[in-house]
């Protein structure tokens, strides 16, 4: 994850840092970044989000900033030019996949390249993931669901890791293939 303080904005100086961090993940074996920067319109930051990712020689995740931007739509037409986007960890809300939940499957079963690297999370509940699959959705994020009470320090519990890796492949075993 390339931040360096909460939210999604960042500065001149900020940028150098964040540079920094990123040349020395890659020294040590990163081969991919999540990141998500907007700027002071709530549009996706192509400037910083470019300085770090480069040309595409590194693959790398957007993160949950699109779901704080003023113009969703806007935000995935700049998207999809980055070089290297693997994947848009996304909600479909800023209050979470919960208030989201159709836009993302109304984004899924419209765009195929947002059906393609969109990453459902922020919030994700075991009833959201058919519906999800369904509209075409391949990706989940289960964060903090699969820890003991849902405490970011708490370790990865491997039966609840176990349990939503069940529950994901029978979604994707029911879900038509996308088209």
């Amino acid at each position: 994850m390339l931040r360096l303080r909460e939210g999604y904005g960042t500065d001149g100086g900020e940028l150098v840092g964040l540079q920094g961090l990123a040349t020395t993940y890659r020294q040590v074996g990163a081969d991919g970044f999540v990141l998500g920067f907007l700027n002071a319109h709530t549009e996706v930051d192509v400037e910083v989000v470019t300085a770090l990712v480069g040309t595409g020689e590194v693959n790398w995740t957007f993160s949950r900033a699109i779901d704080s931007c003023i113009s969703v739509d806007r935000a995935w037409r700049e998207l999809r030019r980055l070089p290297g986007l693997d994947a848009v960890l996304t909600a479909g809300s800023p209050r979470g996949v919960a208030e989201g939940l159709d836009d993302l499957v109304a984004r899924a079963e419209q765009d195929p390249f947002a059906r393609s690297v969109i990453m459902a999370g922020g919030g994700l509940l075991p009833e959201h993931v058919p519906w999800l699959a369904r509209a075409g959705i391949r990706a989940f994020q289960v964060g903090d669901v699969v820890r003991p009470l849902g405490s970011t320090k708490a370790y990865v519990d491997p039966d609840l890791v176990r349990t939503w890796r069940r529950l994901v492949d029978d979604a994707m075993r029911h879900a038509p293939e996308p088209s």
